[in-house]
């Protein structure tokens, strides 16, 4: 039972692996691992990040929706970046290619500044 009396599930979300954390020629596999491992546990759906020094999100999710059945990707928006009618057009096309959900994650503040003059002084 939920704090407010109701009798609805609790729905899980899993997290995606981030980009940076893994080598190039494997991150595709390991996405579809874990995102195979979050539906199977029963997970509903999975975080998927979104950051300059990040590969595509909606490219994530493609991979993710591509190799489940169920699992709904949660995808980070940071709508500074990417236009309100892009990101509607993204999940419209979702819906209609693979009848799935997209959950949209919109993302308030900024990317960390890649600022080299002062990495370099370090």
């Amino acid at each position: 039972m939920n704090n407010n009396g109701s009798r609805k599930p609790l729905e899980l979300f899993a997290t995606c692996l981030q980009s940076s954390a893994v080598q190039t020629d494997s991150y595709a596999r390991r996405v579809t691992d874990i995102a195979r491992w979050s539906e199977q546990y029963g997970c509903k759906g999975i975080l998927v990040y979104t950051d300059n020094s990040l590969v595509d999100a909606w490219l994530v999710s493609q991979i993710i929706i591509q190799n489940t059945e169920k699992l709904c990707p949660l995808v980070a928006v940071q709508p500074v970046y990417m236009h309100p009618y892009s990101v509607a057009k993204m999940v419209a096309s979702f819906g209609y290619l693979y009848s799935r959900r997209i959950y949209l994650n919109m993302v308030a503040g900024g990317f960390k500044k890649m600022q080299p003059e002062k990495e370099a002084s370090r």
